[in-house]
């Protein structure tokens, strides 16, 4: 339960199968019941309902056995919603309808609103809309008579895609605008950041069912692109846009600093115990450590809620509503092209937007957009996968696909900003090609003409730009090949020891001299500890921070993800994790992290890649270029010295600055290779 509460999925799957396998052993019928039941639930929010129902079925049996009527109907409903998933309306419907009469029986409200709403959603796709309405309309009564937002929400939307299907847009809009308010009024009561990032995962489905409809509406006519573009920045990264504005109202200057500092403390526990547990050699020291590694992130996500709830700066402040189209076009300079991707199951939405006009385009399925930007990311991360011709073929027909309806406004664009959507963020737009070749020195890759940023929404975007700027009291600080030797003893993290890095400490050495040594300071081996650099990044404003080393990504807890340092003399430093950094004051313009993967993190639906860069952004940057895939340290240090050139003897702007550095490798036939250039990417303000 704890994995599954934190977001470890697989975690959960492998604990509810030691339960499996232990209740078994010593016939613990009951909890048999409970872990079959559980991890097919798991296996629902993953995706996975074939997988899924033959667990459930497993636990109907038991519960059979032991005549628990109420775990009979939980497994009940699961088959339904598992057979719902998997499209076979008529064998959903069954189970629906036996789970009715169960639920009927034991006289229990909130489960009948529940198979109120599955019975509902199943004869809406295998029945039509008349014989769905009434399961919907008890299913909203009871919802109401009970409190029951969840309830509520499924019932509404339900009732819209009813009006959908009628062909009503307007009474379809009006039931999804309900829906909307009371999962917005759910949501203001949510503290924590990762309640907020589920609840709106949970309801994802939702929103892409509507956007899926407000497409075609917009398509048709154009009085619908405002409501498209609400409904599309509603489902994307609301947790983060209410986090920056917590950090721009400065809110975490209010926090208890003996909390602050309790946090720290269980920070460097939780990195010592995954140190211990990666070299205990017996399997009941193992469980011992699992055991504690669990209540310390228990500990932590309750002292985050206490941090909030004692903090008098959250009673005041109001987060933000999402930004509207005509928001999104004010703030666009003359030759920005905002470009908004939605990835859908039947559909997909590509929304462009300038300062003059708007255009809205259907797009493939996520599936289909999926299997291109797969061909692409594999040949991405080795330079020997593929040959030019091979890859050119394939980055050419997905620019088709992802930019080929925007061509024109594409063509009249000097600088695109992206908004991803699932997979896309995995992609680096600037390697799509306008044309096929043999050589990649010679391929029209769009960056030869264009400079790109990218933003987790539009509302996050503009939110940056909100942002007082950064009045850089001193030039660079620059962290380059820490000497990782006591650093190593963390090293299982990654699954190897962490090499030095030679080029990192020549790539600040070419930074700081573009400056001539100007109001920097510069870490390298031994120096370059944790401490250090939390005290230093915190001691004045910069107008650059440099990090180059390596990157670990955690991508069941992306909070844990961090920057590999020296270590110092302190035991449970040597890695300056997101979570740190949340609590660190950074006034910085540009944050680079030259490092592997720095980019990523965990991929959640409804808030997009959540790791080190949204952490640096909270910690006050507007502006962060990281890393997609594992880079290559001679050349990322060639990049970045192009970069800083571009910036600091020329004066150009961060977007412009890493595609003229981009271009410079690819004017070289030996680094002309994506592999080399286009690992980094600018997140934020360009």
């Amino acid at each position: 339960v704890v994995s599954r509460r934190l977001g470890d999925y697989e975690g959960a799957i492998a604990e509810y199968e030691e339960v499996i396998r232990l209740s078994e052993e010593h016939g613990f019928t009951d909890l048999l019941a409970s872990a079959l039941n559980n991890i097919g639930v798991v296996l629902i929010w993953i995706e996975r309902p074939d997988r899924a129902k033959g667990y459930f079925e497993r636990a109907l049996r038991v519960f059979e056995t032991l005549d628990a009527q109420d775990g009979r109907l939980d497994a009940l409903q699961n088959l339904g919603s598992s057979l719902y998933e998997m499209r076979q309306y008529e064998e959903s419907a069954v189970y629906w309808r036996e789970a009715f009469d169960l639920a009927s029986a034991l006289n229990d409200p909130v489960s009948l609103g529940i198979v109120h709403t599955g019975l509902g959603n199943t004869l809406l796709r295998s029945d039509g809309p008349d014989a769905a309405e009434p399961s919907y309309k008890r299913a909203l009564e009871i919802g109401v008579e009970y409190e029951l937002p969840e309830l509520r929400i499924g019932a509404l939307f339900g009732l819209g895609d009813i009006m959908e299907q009628k062909g009503r847009t307007t009474d379809a809009l009006d039931w999804y605008d309900q829906g909307v308010a009371v999962m917005e009024s759910a949501r203001a009561l949510l503290h924590s950041q990762e309640d907020k990032a589920g609840h709106l995962a949970r309801n994802r489905y939702l929103f892409e069912d509507v956007v899926d409809f407000l497409t075609e509406a917009s398509i048709a006519d154009a009085g619908w692109n405002e409501d498209l573009f609400r409904y599309v920045e509603l489902s994307r990264a609301r947790a983060f846009l209410d986090r920056l504005q917590e950090a721009i109202s400065g809110v975490s200057a209010g926090v208890d600093p003996d909390l602050l500092a309790d946090q720290q403390v269980l920070t460097d526990n939780l990195v010592y115990l995954r140190e211990e547990l990666l070299s205990a050699d017996t399997a009941e020291r193992r469980d011992e450590l699992k055991a504690l590694i669990r209540e310390q992130e228990l500990e932590f996500d309750r002292l985050e809620r206490e941090m909030i709830e004692r903090n008098p700066a959250y009673a005041g402040l109001r987060y933000p509503d999402t930004a509207s189209l005509s928001d999104v076009r004010a703030a666009l300079a003359p030759g920005q092209l905002l470009v908004e991707y939605a990835l859908g199951d039947s559909s997909s939405t590509l929304i462009a937007v300038s300062e003059r006009s708007v255009s809205i385009h259907q797009l493939p399925d996520r599936d289909v957009i999926s299997d291109q930007v797969e061909i692409i990311r594999f040949a991405l991360q080795d330079p020997g996968r593929s040959e030019a011709a091979e890859f050119s073929r394939t980055s050419t027909r997905l620019h088709e696909m992802l930019l080929g309806p925007i061509e024109a406004m594409v063509d009249e664009a000097t600088e695109l900003i992206i908004v991803p959507d699932g997979i896309l963020n995995y992609l680096p737009f600037e390697v799509l090609t306008l044309n096929q070749g043999e050589e990649y020195e010679n391929l029209d890759f769009l960056v030869m003409g264009h400079r790109l940023a990218y933003a987790p929404s539009a509302s996050v975007w503009i939110g940056l730009q909100a942002r007082e700027p950064v009045t850089a009291g001193r030039e660079l600080l620059a962290v380059g090949n820490p000497d990782f030797g006591s650093t190593n003893a963390m090293s299982a993290l990654r699954g190897s020891e962490l090499e030095q890095l030679p080029f990192a400490g020549r790539e600040v050495e070419q930074i700081a001299a573009l400056l001539d040594g100007r109001s920097s300071v510069v870490l390298r081996g031994a120096e370059a500890t944790e401490r250090s650099v939390r005290d230093i990044v915190e001691s004045s404003s910069w107008r650059f921070v440099h990090f180059a080393t390596h990157g670990l990504v955690n991508e069941n807890r992306p909070d844990y993800s961090g920057l590999a340092l020296a270590r110092g003399d302190r035991p449970g430093e040597g890695l300056l994790q997101a979570t740190e950094i949340f609590n660190l004051r950074i006034d910085a313009d540009l944050v680079v992290l030259s490092a592997c993967e720095t980019g990523l993190g965990r991929l959640v639906q409804g808030e997009g890649m959540v790791g080190l860069t949204r952490a640096f952004m909270y910690a006050g940057t507007p502006s962060v270029v990281a890393s997609l895939w594992n880079v290559a340290d001679e050349s990322t240090a060639d990049l970045m010295t192009a970069m800083y050139a571009e910036l600091i003897d020329r004066e150009a702007s961060k977007a412009q600055s890493l595609a003229l550095a981009k271009r410079h490798l690819i004017e070289n036939p030996d680094t002309a290779h994506p592999f080399y250039w286009a690992p980094f990417v600018l997140i934020g303000d360009s």
